[in-house]
Formats: structure tokens, C-alpha cells, sequence
């Protein structure tokens, strides 16, 4: 093989070298990251749930209830 192709080929290795490096580096402060947020405690966690249920059935119901009307309404224009 040249010279030419074998710094060619080391070249690569590094590239490939540096490229899984870089993920590594990546999911390492990922990690150091994450230990230093401040998670939630178990009973914020279920209050903010319970508040996003609560808020989603009453969207629906609004929702629904808008649906239900402008049917209704539809219904006696369409067979006046």
C-alpha cells in the first residue's frame, strides 16, 4: 500500500475515532445534566396531573358541548 493510502486510511480512523468520542461525550454531560435537575416531588407530580386531567375534560365537554349545538343548529337549517 502508498503512503498516500494509509494516511488516508488514518485519517478515517481518527474521523471514525472522534465521531464516537463525541457520542460518548454527548450522553456523559446528558447524564451530568440530568443529576442536577431538580425533579418534581411525588405529590407535585400528582397535583399537576390531576390539574391537567381537570383541564381536559373540561376542554371536551366545552368542546363537545360547542359540537352538540352547532349540529343541532345545522340540523334545522338543512330540513327547515
Amino acid at each position: 500500500m502508498s503512503k498516500k493510502a494509509n494516511r488516508k486510511r488514518k485519517r478515517r480512523a481518527l474521523k471514525v475515532k472522534k465521531y464516537f468520542r463525541n457520542i460518548v461525550d454527548f450522553f456523559s454531560s446528558t447524564k451530568a445534566i440530568i443529576k442536577d435537575i431538580s425533579w418534581p416531588s411525588k405529590k407535585e407530580t400528582m397535583l399537576y396531573s390531576i390539574a391537567v386531567l381537570i383541564i381536559s375534560v373540561i376542554i371536551t365537554a366545552y368542546l363537545v358541548s360547542l359540537d352538540t349545538i352547532f349540529n343541532y343548529l345545522r340540523m334545522i337549517v338543512l330540513f327547515k
